[in-house]
C-alpha cells in the first residue's frame, strides 16, 4: 500500500515482503483473483450486438473468448447468418477498492483477500498447526504497517520449520515428507542398492514429489529424482554451490 501512497516515506524491501505474502496467497488460491469475493467493488457491464458469422468482428471476439482475454458469449440467430455477441466486462471500482485496502473510512480495517481453508479432518495435529502458522505468516507479511512485517530471514526460518508438515494438498495421500519414511518404503521395494546407498550417504534437507517422481535435495546441491512407480533412479544432478 505504501507504494501507492504518494505521501509515504521511501519504501524498501518490506514492500517486497508484502508482495511475497500475496504470492503465497496466489499459490494457495488457485484460479482466484485477489479481492474477487468482495462483490461491492466490482460491477459487470454487459454489451450486446449482432455480427455476421463470417465477419472479422466475430473472428476477433471468438479469439478473445478462446484466449480467455474476455468474457464473451455467442447466441446464433435463427434462420440467419448472424450471431448475437454478448460481452461481459468486469469493472473495478478502483478508488473504492484502494480506500478499502488502505483502511480509509468508512471501510474500517485494511482489506485483504480471504485465505483459503487449508485444514481438513485427515490432517495430523502437526500438519494443522503448520498450516495455521503459514496463514498467520502470510497475514503478517501483508500487515498495513511495514514495520510490523517479518524480515525475509524470519520468513525463511519459519518456512523451513513448517516445510516437513506442509505436504501438497494434491498429493497429501501419497506425499512422504521425511527421508526416513521414504527409505523405509524403498527397503521393502525392488530399489537398487546403489540408489539406497546414495540416499543414506546424502544429507537430505528437502523432499517433495509430483505425480510421477520423488525429489530429494541436499545442502551440498545434489538433487536425486526417483520414480514413484518402481523407485528407480531417474535423475541425479549436482548444482553449483556458492562458497560462503
Amino acid at each position: 500500500p505504501e507504494v501507492w501512497n504518494e505521501n509515504s516515506p521511501p519504501y524498501d524491501e518490506r514492500s517486497d515482503i508484502y508482495s511475497f505474502g500475496f504470492l503465497c496467497w496466489e499459490t494457495l488460491s488457485v484460479n482466484t483473483k485477489p479481492y474477487s469475493e468482495y462483490k461491492q467493488f466490482f460491477t459487470k457491464n454487459v454489451t450486446e450486438f449482432d455480427a455476421d458469422i463470417e465477419s472479422q468482428t466475430y473472428i476477433d471476439w471468438k479469439k478473445k473468448q478462446e484466449d480467455m482475454t474476455a468474457e464473451v458469449y455467442f447466441s446464433p440467430k435463427k434462420k440467419t447468418n448472424s450471431i448475437q455477441i454478448q460481452v461481459v466486462e468486469r469493472v473495478v471500482h478502483e478508488k473504492e477498492l484502494k480506500d478499502a485496502i488502505f483502511g480509509r473510512a468508512p471501510h474500517g480495517a485494511p482489506l485483504r483477500p480471504t485465505l483459503p481453508n487449508l485444514l481438513s479432518p485427515n490432517l495430523s495435529d502437526q500438519e494443522k498447526h503448520a498450516r495455521s502458522k503459514l496463514c498467520s505468516l502470510i497475514r503478517k507479511c501483508w500487515d498495513h504497517s511495514p514495520s510490523l512485517r517479518p524480515s525475509f530471514h524470519h520468513i525463511v526460518q519459519t518456512l523451513d520449520e513448517l516445510y516437513p508438515f506442509l505436504s501438497s494438498p494434491q498429493h497429501s495421500s501419497s506425499s512422504l515428507s521425511t527421508k526416513e519414511t521414504l527409505i523405509k518404503n524403498f527397503k521393502s521395494s525392488s530399489l537398487k542398492a546403489l540408489t539406497l546407498n546414495m540416499l543414506l550417504d546424502t544429507k537430505i534437507c528437502h523432499v517433495t514429489c509430483d505425480a510421477a517422481h520423488y525429489y530429494f535435495g541436499s545442502a551440498d546441491g545434489k538433487i536425486i529424482v526417483l520414480s514413484k512407480r518402481d523407485f528407480s533412479l531417474t535423475g541425479h544432478y549436482q548444482l553449483p554451490v556458492q562458497e560462503k
